[in-house]
């Protein structure tokens, strides 16, 4: 008889648990937010979880070439500056940033972002962020960033079907590396600064401090996480079909 109370008991407590956690996934399905981040390595940051108090409503998943690498960056910032301002909304950050990666490698052919639409619904995606050019300045690669990127936005709208798509991006800081070593720079910044296009947003870096040559503090990180919150809001009234 104690037998099957304890069976019974056991029962009743998976059916409680598992009942409880396909509820909370029915009543988060429409308040859920993805944003993507990409870029490179300073799109993931390197700040620690001892860098940031944890978010409730922020989870990050890293689906980098190196999904060991957990760090907390300027998209986790911009996500919890979001989620601060939309409480009943469950942001997801996808970290897609590659270190070292030059603009060419994000505009290449094979590259579509359809597939992500097996994660995620359509209308679930808030936002892109991206945080490029390090290495383009670096090695003084051909003056086609903005091409490159307008490019990029393009494919990523038509992916997902989202003709107006919001993509916030960083321009490079300021120069950290000697000028032989990074001749390309101020051309990138130059071209990073002409992109004009319906809700794409740039947001500057110059002033923030750095910890190396090519990186920021995790501070630095925040700040320009909250730059790309602010620029996400300020563009208003365009974006009320995807913030409802």
């Amino acid at each position: 008889m104690e037998q099957k109370y304890i069976y019974l008991a056991q029962l009743a407590l998976l059916i409680y648990v598992f009942g409880t956690g396909c509820n909370s996934n029915k009543s988060s399905t429409h308040t859920k937010k993805i944003v993507l981040c990409m870029g490179q390595s300073n799109a993931l940051g390197a700040g620690q979880d001892e860098d940031y108090p944890p978010f409730p409503n922020v989870t990050l998943v890293n689906a980098s070439i190196n999904p060991s690498v957990q760090y907390r960056g300027p998209c986790i910032a911009f996500a919890e500056e979001f989620a601060k301002h939309n409480p009943n909304i469950q942001v997801v950050v996808r970290q897609y940033a590659v270190g070292g990666s030059p603009m060419e490698y994000w505009t290449r052919p094979i590259a579509s972002f359809s597939s992500e639409l097996n994660y995620f619904k359509r209308d679930q995606l808030l936002a892109v962020l991206f945080w490029q050019g390090e290495t383009d300045g670096e090695f003084n690669f051909d003056s086609l960033w903005s091409k490159r990127f307008i490019m990029l936005v393009n494919v990523l709208r038509h992916d997902f079907g989202l003709p107006n798509l919001p993509v916030i991006y960083a321009q490079i800081g300021s120069q950290g590396l000697p000028d032989n070593q990074a001749p390309g720079w101020t051309r990138v910044q130059q071209d990073q600064a002409s992109v004009n296009m319906p809700n794409v947003v740039m947001v500057r870096t110059t002033d923030v401090p750095r910890n190396s040559p090519l990186h920021f503090s995790a501070k630095s990180y925040w700040e320009v996480g909250r730059r790309m919150a602010q620029a996400y809001f300020a563009l208003g009234d365009t974006l009320k079909r995807i913030d409802k």
